[in-house]
């Protein structure tokens, strides 16, 4: 079983997000697989740091980040505790396709990621984004079926379209799965 990197941020300047629920989702999907739980790496509170090291140290086929966004790119941790950094989507793309050229799958958990598709595209050939802002209850949603098929299936063609069809209509959040592109 490949790998999974997990990226959660929450900085003390955003709105509270419960980054601990969708925590939970993914347990339960490995829980319901029987899988171990180390095959899923994650950081919680993360900076940018933290996300240069995970990059450098760790062995995953797909990256996943949830939090806060723009359409500018991802908030991170800041160095004070007081405010949030944003990384930009261009820097992302380039850490994670320098880093990581053999990535199945980004996938980002945050509002208008979408608008960040042109420079996300090179970082896999999977990119799943969020078209304007969301909700805690459907990217919680959409995570939980997301792994629940990719555990099950091991294909993240499979998980995509599954995660697509059983959260249409149920949730409020425009979900952008695009894939067999980039790279």
């Amino acid at each position: 079983m490949e790998r999974v990197l997990v990226l959660y941020a929450n900085p003390a300047d955003t709105d509270r997000i419960r980054l601990d629920k969708e925590h939970r989702a993914i347990d339960q999907a490995l829980l319901t697989s029987c899988l171990p739980t180390d095959i899923v790496i994650r950081r919680h509170a993360t900076t940018f740091n933290d996300l240069v090291t995970a990059l450098a140290d760790t062995e995953f086929s797909i990256f996943h980040f949830s939090g806060h966004g723009s359409s500018n790119g991802i908030y991170l941790e800041g160095e004070s505790d007081d405010e949030g950094e944003l990384i930009t989507a261009k820097r992302i793309a380039s850490l994670l396709s320098k880093t990581k050229p053999d990535l199945k799958a980004a996938i980002f958990m945050c509002c208008f990621s979408a608008d960040a598709i042109p420079d996300l595209i090179v970082t896999a050939p999977y990119l799943m984004t969020v078209f304007g802002s969301t909700d805690d209850e459907a990217a919680i949603e959409f995570v939980h079926q997301f792994y629940e098929q990719y555990f099950k299936h091991q294909s993240v063609t499979k998980a995509c379209f599954f995660a697509e069809e059983l959260t249409r209509g149920t949730t409020s959040c425009p979900f952008q799965t695009s894939g067999t592109f980039g790279r």
